[in-house]
């Protein structure tokens, strides 16, 4: 895979996915299958993906690591790159999920497979590639799991 640009990267997947997510509350009204009370689960995956996304990113900031697919000259090892090797994409997807879980309609579940299909098939791979130049990564690998 060649490396991504300004328009194809992971975040503007992420919005997407958003927006495929919250379209059914205005179209799909009758395919409702999670009410309230039990949608208000949501809250918990929602608030947990954004800690995590929040906690990897500030990490990513601290370490000086680009996210923007430039040359990387590190990589993280703490925090929740301990269980994730993806926790960035992993907060997106819990972020996905609990907006999905609030909305309640089986339509907004889409959007997850959207998102974990494009993620794992376009982004892992080539960041995988290119971390492989350090001789530490595949240590890494073997010790994290890509998810969870």
């Amino acid at each position: 895979m060649e490396k991504p640009n300004k328009l194809n990267i992971p975040p503007n997947y992420f919005y997407i996915s958003l927006v495929i997510t919250l379209i059914p509350i205005f179209i799909f009204k009758n395919l409702k299958i999670i009410n309230f009370p039990y949608n208000l689960i949501g809250i918990i995956f929602l608030g947990l993906g954004i800690w995590i996304e929040l906690w990897a990113y500030f990490l990513f900031k601290k370490a000086d690591t680009p996210e923007d697919f430039s040359k990387t000259t590190s990589f993280v090892e703490k925090g929740p790159y301990k269980f994730s090797r993806n926790p960035m994409y992993l907060g997106m997807l819990l972020i996905l999920l609990g907006t999905s879980i609030l909305v309640g309609n089986i339509i907004s579940f889409i959007s997850i497979i959207f998102f974990f299909i494009i993620i794992e098939t376009i982004f892992i791979p080539y960041e995988e590639k290119e971390m492989s130049r350090f001789k530490a990564y595949e240590n890494y690998k073997k010790r994290v799991r890509k998810w969870i």
